[in-house]
């Protein structure tokens, strides 16, 4: 099998996983940004926000460009955006500066938008006998001096804490400052930057990416990077050795925290069946009371569509190795906004013997 097929069939396994990890990491504290908002997830804000905000050095001005008196679903939006933002400003003592603008007809508004990195977003108005194409502007850039971090779309209510606290931690800190997120390569794992900029796993190196740098790293059989805040193991294919092991374990066992999303088996679509994915990790992570079961899981009921050859090409067909998960811890804040998961081709996970001081918890 090449190397390209090899990373599709990764991709199949890990790309949810993955981006599970994006939240994870970020929400955990390791980027200093969480999604904690309450139950009408307005006006209060977490912890997380308001030490962002008070610990702001420079003044940041917040661009909102957002069209008034949008219809459903967006009808709630632009208040939204505002009352957290006034909250954002409450807690940074007056560091931050609020400034809206409509831009929908408005040409020197859409043209600062577009300079600051918003852009509109395509919306379709329906009624019952037509349709109407328009633009809607949704956005908000920070701006601190000549540093600006644009939010071009806020399109879900339950991300805003998380988007724009994101965004104006990012304004407010130097490049050089920012956290470091390790991305190991040199065992089969995906490397985000060899995909096209619309492909999933392209786009989570870009969300990853503005959570703070992201370094794709293959250390061979030499050390690893030094500064990494985080480092995250996605999909290896091969065994990784085990001097690589020992670096990992030394890097956690140092503070740097490290989230690993392993795929225990490859599927082979043309041919039916699966083979085992050998990564040698069962002993490292069961030293650290995470034992990784050999099997497969699988549900005939509660299941999601896979793509199947056939005679006239590919078929999305419900497959019961493509496990829906229903059964989620809610108290554990990266899975909080998660309806479901989706892990196709997973393996049982189980919390065993737990070294001291370590709490271990299973959340699907």
């Amino acid at each position: 099998m090449t190397r390209a097929s090899r990373l599709r069939h990764a991709f199949v396994q890990t790309v949810l996983w993955a981006a599970i990890a994006v939240v994870g990491v970020d929400l955990a504290g390791l980027l200093n940004a969480q999604l904690d908002l309450t139950a009408d997830q307005r006006h209060t804000l977490s912890n997380v926000a308001v030490d962002a905000s008070a610990r702001l050095q420079k003044p940041v001005t917040a661009r909102v460009f957002f069209t008034r008196e949008l219809a459903a679903p967006y009808h709630e939006h632009r208040t939204a955006v505002l009352d957290l933002l006034e909250s954002l400003r409450e807690a940074s003592g007056g560091k931050l500066e609020i400034r809206e603008s409509d831009p929908t007809g408005d040409r020197e508004a859409a043209d600062e938008a577009r300079t600051l990195g918003v852009e509109p977003v395509p919306w379709t108005v329906k009624t019952w006998d037509r349709q109407e194409a328009s633009q809607i502007w949704m956005g908000v850039a920070f701006v601190s001096g000549d540093r600006v971090e644009a939010v071009p779309r806020l399109s879900s209510i339950p991300h805003l804490e998380y988007d724009l606290v994101r965004a104006l931690q990012r304004v407010a800190t130097p490049a050089d400052d920012r956290r470091k997120i390790g991305w190991l390569l040199g065992d089969g794992e995906p490397d985000p930057r060899t995909f096209p900029e619309a492909h999933p796993l392209a786009k989570l190196g870009a969300s990853l990416g503005g959570l703070g740098e992201l370094v794709p790293f293959n250390p061979g059989e030499g050390p690893f990077p030094d500064d990494l805040d985080a480092i995250l193991v996605v999909a290896p294919q091969t065994p990784i050795p085990a001097i690589r092991q020992l670096r990992l374990d030394q890097a956690l066992m140092g503070g740097t925290a490290t989230a690993y999303f392993l795929a225990g088996h490859q599927p082979d679509f043309r041919a039916g069946r699966t083979t085992e994915v050998r990564h040698d990790l069962h002993p490292l992570l069961a030293r650290y009371g995470a034992d990784v079961g050999p099997l497969l899981l699988l549900d005939r009921t509660n299941n999601e569509k896979l793509p199947l050859p056939s005679a006239g090409g590919w078929v999305q067909v419900n497959h019961p190795l493509a496990v829906v998960a229903l059964d989620i811890d809610r108290g554990a804040r990266p899975l909080r906004a998660l309806r479901r998961a989706v892990a196709p081709f997973a393996t049982p996970v189980s919390v065993g013997t737990l070294p001291p001081g370590v709490r271990g918890e299973t959340w699907i």
